[in-house]
């Protein structure tokens, strides 16, 4: 199926899938399907959304032995479908260089059924592109793969796929700002509009909403939300709010995870944040609670989770997440829905 030049490692992770309720829209997307998951319920507030996820399989299904080498851990990892195959990018955390640089590389694995995961190496190198990558925010826009990954920079490199999923060229670059240091940036498309997330780490301690006002991926033009605040503010933490994972667009709302650190523990949680009546001059923007946090077992998770991500699967969805263990090691596990908000669940 791909290059022979893949080093190969055959991973063992049985994952059950979950069926899901509202209709999530196709563009930008891991991929589209209908949805049969109660998410009224999961936002109701009755109880933390975390409550509703469970683990399925053995985890965590892959380590920094899954990549070998000098590999110090897996993180950030997003979840995409194209055709019957699953792609699983993911950061691959490697030792600072001699001189002290950040040697972080994004690695690839793939299935087609949830049971057998291979790892094909390393995608997106800092030998190949000039810089560090970490969130691989892999998506499809108009039958073209695109990638934002988190590059420290005063820009945002948008970067298009030559050959899906190992070659990867840039196409443009936005937002540049001199004083800027943009993180975790998530692009959307919401009722026909284009949208972006980001963190300017030099800026704020939240995160930002842009609205483009063109609806080209390549040409945005974008703009500041002008209730971009609100999204900033929508956790009272005074730690720095980032992106947490691939947004979840919905008929009438989009919700998605934000990473919100805990004092010196960076990386603690992520709450999930949901838009209402999202239009190009307003938002509502509510936290929804936690979606995922350290777990204080003395295992994979046991310091903090920071991140999740998702796909649909043979009609139903399966969700991936990273922890952080008690020595700082990220490792990257399964989830899936409880039950009771699943009308659909498999047997």
């Amino acid at each position: 199926m791909f290059p022979n030049v893949f080093k190969s490692t055959v991973l063992k992770s049985t994952v059950l899938a979950l069926t899901i309720g509202l209709t999530i829209s196709p563009a930008i997307q891991a991929s589209g399907s209908p949805s049969l998951v109660n998410w009224d319920q999961i936002l109701s507030g009755d109880q933390e959304p975390m409550n509703y996820l469970q683990t399925f399989g053995d985890n965590p299904a892959i380590t920094k032995e899954t990549v070998g080498g000098d590999c110090l851990g897996v993180a950030d990892p997003f979840l995409v479908r194209d055709g019957q195959t699953y792609h699983l990018f993911f950061e691959v955390l490697r030792p600072l260089s001699a001189n002290g640089n950040n040697q972080d590389e994004i690695g690839h694995a793939y299935s087609t059924n949830f049971k057998d995961w291979t790892y094909t190496g390393t995608v997106f190198s800092r030998a190949e592109h000039g810089h560090r990558a970490a969130y691989p925010y892999v998506f499809k826009d108009q039958d073209q793969w695109y990638m934002i990954p988190d590059a420290p920079s005063d820009h945002i490199k948008l970067y298009r796929a030559k050959r899906f999923p190992d070659q990867w060229e840039l196409v443009c670059k936005q937002l540049d700002h001199p004083d800027a240091r943009f993180m975790d940036t998530n692009v959307f498309r919401y009722k026909g509009l284009l949208y972006l997330t980001t963190t300017n780490r030099r800026e704020s301690m939240g995160m930002s909403l842009y609205v483009s006002q063109t609806g080209d991926l390549l040409n945005p033009k974008w703009q500041l939300h002008p209730e971009s605040s609100k999204l900033e503010h929508v956790i009272s933490d005074p730690n720095q709010k980032r992106g947490g994972g691939r947004p979840l667009v919905l008929s009438d709302r989009v919700i998605f995870p934000m990473q919100v650190s805990k004092g010196s523990n960076y990386g603690y949680r992520t709450d999930l944040i949901e838009f209402k009546n999202l239009t190009p001059k307003t938002v509502t923007v509510s936290d929804k609670g936690i979606w995922t946090i350290g777990q204080h077992n003395g295992l994979w998770n046991s310091l903090g989770m920071h991140h999740i991500s998702y796909a649909p699967y043979q009609g139903n969805m399966v969700f991936v997440a990273d922890g952080k263990d008690d020595t700082g090691e990220y490792r990257l596990g399964f989830y899936t829905l409880s039950d009771e908000v699943v009308q659909q669940p498999l047997s």
